[in-house]
């Protein structure tokens, strides 16, 4: 009878030793699977990527073009808003302030204000390579009517595939209605080069 009630006592013993450790042994568990998720979420984040990029078809380095499958299904309104804010991102990493008047009455997409020099931009930008390297950018209105001191004060041309930016006076522009760019060329066909990257004009 004492062994029998020795044995059941231990059983009760140890039941109430598993009861307690139980619940330890499920909270450690759980934290374990916890700890093993957020290792592999972050070897899946740090894995190099490698040949194409899946999304834009691009390759890594070089960003998406036109001809790519993310560009193809944009609107030219889209692509537009787009090259406005690659300017808007630019503009304010050199510290200065930039505004957007109400609507899209206006011939100018922005006012830069540079310590109180007020500049009225328009923006323009080019997605597709042509013959030669060569990018042709739209240097007019709606209208077909080239932009003169009344409108605007800069043109700004972004070539998105080389992420160039060419900053024009409008007294260079005001009699044309397109630019052709070779932002590649070694050989400088473009008589527009000195105008690359020439941020001071709409800095003044």
């Amino acid at each position: 009878m004492t062994d029998v009630l020795a044995v059941e006592a231990g059983e009760v013993i140890s039941l109430f030793a598993m009861a307690e450790e139980g619940p330890r042994r499920r909270t450690k568990a759980r934290s374990t699977r916890t700890v093993q998720g957020s290792r592999s979420d972050e070897s899946c984040s740090a894995r190099p990527v490698t040949g194409r990029d899946s999304k834009s078809g691009s390759s890594p380095g070089l960003r998406p073009t036109r001809n790519d499958k993310s560009f193809r299904a944009m609107t030219p309104k889209e692509l537009g808003e787009m090259a406005e804010a690659e300017f808007l991102a630019r503009a304010l990493e050199m510290g200065v302030a930039v505004a957007k008047p109400w609507g899209d009455s206006r011939s100018y997409d922005f006012i830069v204000d540079d310590e109180g020099k007020l500049c009225r931009v328009q923006v323009k930008a080019a997605f597709s390579e042509g013959s030669q390297g060569s990018y042709s950018l739209r240097a007019h209105k709606h209208s077909l009517e080239s932009y003169t001191e009344k409108d605007i004060d800069a043109l700004a041309g972004y070539v998105n595939p080389v992420d160039a930016w060419y900053l024009f006076p409008v007294r260079v522009v005001k009699r044309l209605r397109s630019l052709k760019l070779f932002p590649g060329s070694k050989k400088k066909r473009s008589k527009y080069e000195k105008w690359r990257e020439a941020w001071w004009v709409v800095r003044k």
